[in-house]
């Protein structure tokens, strides 16, 4: 059993100088009081924690570091508090944590190992954290796919929550962020899937993890991966997905540029000329089009128009000068409900009822009708009502006060009635 907090070395990262991130030594599950437990870890901002009490997910936060050493304070409440305790040995063993009313309660650190670790998907190195539960295994696991842009492989309080399922957790850092090589806007959805079942692999090699067991977990964008991955490879035993689009990234992403232009408080009259134009260049893309030609064709001819220049004010243009348009046009026809039809293992998907990104409304008939044609009997689409993207709860200051019900619970019961928990299945 690894001892309280051990972080142990993994193999040789893709940059050989990539150091443990700042706090990544606090990650894990802490037990409060009244058999509570306050997990958590280091998440998307450098030099943050997000924390959350695992039962009604309401108690902890996003905190912030101050300048004492192993002491946070909560964003939007500073009263809150976390003060982290050391072993003899430096290693952190505990923390003191205030939920507000000024005073500590002491949580012991459950054991759990973490390792950086490397794998390749062909030439392309690729780097991040594998965190295992207490014993010996082999465990079943998880490989978490994140979301749009830069992300890495800081998941904040997922990595603990799937520790308390007794399952063990690969997240890793996009290609050309963090310990990883390439550059994920050189690829494609397809080729962010292969990264993802380079991990699947990775992870099917190991002893201690159980390879009848790895299972995937696609966040947003990773709706559109994990699909792509879970249809290539029999080594996927099963397919979460949190806010995963029913669509292509073209309708997914007008959609949002809609509540963004809302949002923003434009009118009606320049909301409806910039989303056709916006149509305009998807088409584009979807036809293969160079990015002078959709210039051309579609963006050239209404630059002198009033609500153009409303919208486009500095003197900016859409897609700037391009270099995000090759990653459009390889995305452009990929459509997740093709991947999703070709499933034959379990699946759980969330949407929110009010997410603002991802089109609910129109995504729930595109699931179920890819659910219907898929080889599994074995679908699961939950919409948490009252809830956007990220599926926090806020105050009506528009804080956030915890993780909305109905997802770390529904994960958790969905997880075990299928035997993805605990201990092997051998």
């Amino acid at each position: 059993m690894a001892a309280a907090g051990l972080i142990t070395a993994g193999s040789t990262p893709a940059k050989p100088d990539y150091p443990f991130e700042a706090g990544e030594e606090y990650y894990g599950n802490y037990d409060l009081p009244g058999g509570k437990i306050l997990g958590g870890g280091p998440f998307e901002v450098p030099g943050t924690l997000l924390f959350l009490e695992a039962t009604e997910l309401k108690d902890g936060g996003l905190f912030d570091k101050t300048d004492t050493p192993d002491f946070y304070k909560e964003h939007y409440q500073p009263a809150r508090t976390l003060r982290f305790k050391r072993g003899p040995k430096g290693g952190v063993i505990g923390l003191y944590y205030d939920s507000g009313d000024g005073h500590e309660v002491y949580a012991k650190k459950e054991p759990l190992t973490l390792s950086h670790v490397t794998f390749k998907d062909g030439d392309t190195v690729l780097g991040g954290n594998l965190f295992l539960p207490a014993g010996k295994g082999p465990h079943p696991a998880v490989v978490f796919i994140n979301g749009s842009g830069d992300t890495h492989r800081e998941i904040g309080q997922l990595a603990p929550f799937f520790l308390q399922c007794g399952m063990a957790v690969l997240s890793y850092d996009k290609r050309g962020v963090g310990g990883s090589q390439g550059k994920w806007l050189d690829g494609s959805y397809k080729v962010l899937a292969e990264d993802a079942l380079a991990g699947v692999k990775f992870l099917a090699g190991r002893a201690d993890i159980d390879k009848k067991r790895i299972g995937l977990l696609g966040s947003s964008e990773g709706g559109w991966v994990a699909p792509i991955a879970g249809a290539r490879s029999p080594l996927v035993s099963f397919m979460m997905v949190r806010v995963g689009p029913g669509q292509p990234a073209p309708e997914t992403t007008l959609f949002e540029r809609m509540n963004d232009m809302k949002a923003a408080g434009y009118s009606e009259d320049v909301i409806k000329p910039y989303l056709a134009m916006w149509r305009k260049i998807y088409d584009q893309a979807k036809d293969g089009a160079s990015f002078e030609e959709m210039q051309k064709k579609v963006v050239d001819p209404v630059r002198g128009e009033a609500w153009f220049k409303t919208v486009y004010k500095d003197g900016g243009q859409p897609f700037g000068k391009g270099a995000y348009w090759p990653w459009t046009v390889k995305n452009a026809n990929i459509d997740p409900v093709d991947y999703i039809s070709k499933l034959d293992i379990p699946i759980l998907w969330f949407l929110a009822e009010k997410d603002i990104n991802v089109d609910t409304k129109a995504s729930i008939p595109r699931l179920e009708a890819a659910f219907d044609k898929a080889s599994t009997n074995d679908t699961t689409l939950v919409v948490l009502p009252n809830v956007g993207h990220t599926f926090i709860v806020r105050n009506d200051k528009g804080q956030p006060i915890g993780i909305t019900q109905g997802y770390y619970d529904r994960m958790a019961a969905w997880l075990k009635a299928r035997g993805f928990w605990g201990k092997s299945s051998k």
